[in-house]
Parts: C-alpha cells; structure tokens; sequence
C-alpha cells in the first residue's frame, strides 16, 4: 500500500491490526499514524499530517529505547526530518502571524510557491506523473533523464494495463540461467520488442511468453517501435557516443518533443 501511495487503504489496515493484534510495541500504532499523516500531506493538510507524524516519531523513538532490532529504528531520522520540513511549511502558510512571518521569509515564499506550482499539476496517476515528470526533465534540461523516464513509464503502462505489479518485490526465475533472476521490468523490456518483430518471438523463454500473452492485447506495433526507437537514444546518451553511428546531439533535443507527444497518445495521457 506504500509503494502505491494508497496511505487510506493502508491506514485502515493497521489500524485494525493496531486494535486486533496485542504485543506489536507500538509498530501498527506507528505506522498507522504514517499512514494518516502522509494522506493527509498528499492532500495538503499539512496541520494534521504535522500532528499524526509527530505522534509516530514519539512512538519509535520510545520503543527504540526499550527494544532491539525495532523494525522502524532505521526510519526514525527520515521521519525526524519530514517534521523539520512540515514545520516550515505550517510556519510558512498556517501561522496565526503568517503576515509578520511572511515578510522574514520572503525569499523562502518565492521559492516554495514555484515548487508549488511545479507540483500542482500530479495527481497520484503513475502513468500520467511520470509522464509530467518527463515534461519537468526537458523544461529543466535533463535530457537524459527525460529519455530514461519516457522508457520507464511504457513498462509502468503495461504493468497496469496487464495488472501487474509496478514495483515487484519477487524475483522471477530466469529461464535462460537458472542461477539467476530477474524481475519483472526486466522481463517485460525483452518481450516489448517483439511486438514490432514477430520473428523474435521464438527467442523468447516460456516465462517470457506467457507474460508476451498477457500484454498481447494493449501493447501495439507503434508502442513496441516507439519504446525501441526511446532505448536507442536512451544508449547513446548513456554510453557518451560511443557506439556505432552515434546521433548528433541537436536530435536529441530535437526528437525529445516528438517522443513525449506521441507516448502521451499511445498511453492515453490526458494533459
């Protein structure tokens, strides 16, 4: 629930695991409070999600002292710091003297404002945040960035239209070496390509192909050539050039544009 930043779900969840499951020391209270606060900062109420933080940093912070190994230890300066930055924001625009303390942190207001207004425009879709995070990389500059993420969110498209997991924890068995394993990204960026040559199919390997047939029916020929044509600029960007008949660096600003517009259409992005 985490990794999918559906803090809701995950707050009822161990809410009813804080009331039910006796002895945890305090884990499920800990992060059930994470979970309201980080939904709460999602949705901008940064007074709530100041308070609910706070009550689980105090909760690891006692439990750490009683208990070894306490699973949470390792997120106590994280969290110690995301208080740091939510008190700034409660002192920035919730203070009861906000005009008084507006004129000290007059910069500081510039700033957070331009932030804001960078960070508006996510909604919590992966497919279409990624896709604006790519706009942010060429607004910025970073270019190769830009061509990395555009790649990625493909993968991330087919994951959810296939209903697989964006972020797998397990490993999947490599066919090819069965000392080794790979993860699903992995396994679906070398199944993306033979949806624009059919004769690579027999290369696949059996765990390849079935997951080839679940993404048959959302991923097109146009798809698979723009992901190829996306991981060809990508490897001359990341191998500084030296490959064969490497492009000129004007195109890659050029065909930047043409890429981010037509993975807005083949994803069904609406911007």
């Amino acid at each position: 629930m985490f990794n999918a930043m559906d803090y809701t779900s995950a707050f009822r969840i161990f809410e009813n695991l804080d009331s039910r499951v006796p002895g945890t020391n305090g884990e499920y209270a800990a992060l059930k409070y994470i979970s309201k606060a980080y939904n709460s900062w999602d949705n901008l109420n940064i007074k709530d999600a100041k308070i609910n933080l706070e009550k689980s940093y105090n909760i690891i912070c006692r439990d750490c002292k009683i208990q070894k190994n306490y699973t949470l230890s390792s997120s106590e300066e994280k969290i110690k710091n995301q208080l740091n930055i939510l008190a700034i924001l409660e002192k920035l625009y919730f203070n009861k003297d906000k005009d008084k303390n507006i004129d000290e942190l007059k910069p500081l207001e510039k700033i957070v404002e331009k932030i804001l207004s960078k960070v508006e425009p996510y909604t919590g879709d992966i497919i279409k945040d990624v896709h604006y995070t790519v706009c942010l990389c060429r607004d910025f500059k970073l270019i190769q960035q830009a061509y990395t993420l555009l790649r990625e969110n493909i993968i991330n498209y087919a994951c959810k239209k296939a209903g697989f997991d964006i972020w797998p924890i397990k490993d999947i068995s490599n066919d090819k070496n069965p000392d080794q394993k790979c993860s699903l990204r992995q396994v679906i960026d070398s199944v993306l390509g033979s949806f624009c040559h059919e004769e690579s199919i027999n290369k696949l390997t059996d765990s390849e192909k079935q997951i080839r047939k679940k993404l048959k029916p959302f991923i097109s020929k146009e798809l698979s050539d723009l992901y190829r044509n996306i991981g060809d600029f990508r490897n001359d960007l990341n191998h500084g050039g030296y490959r064969q008949c490497p492009k000129e660096y004007k195109m890659f600003i050029n065909k930047l544009d043409e890429f981010i517009e037509k993975s807005a259409i083949l994803l069904n992005i609406k911007c």
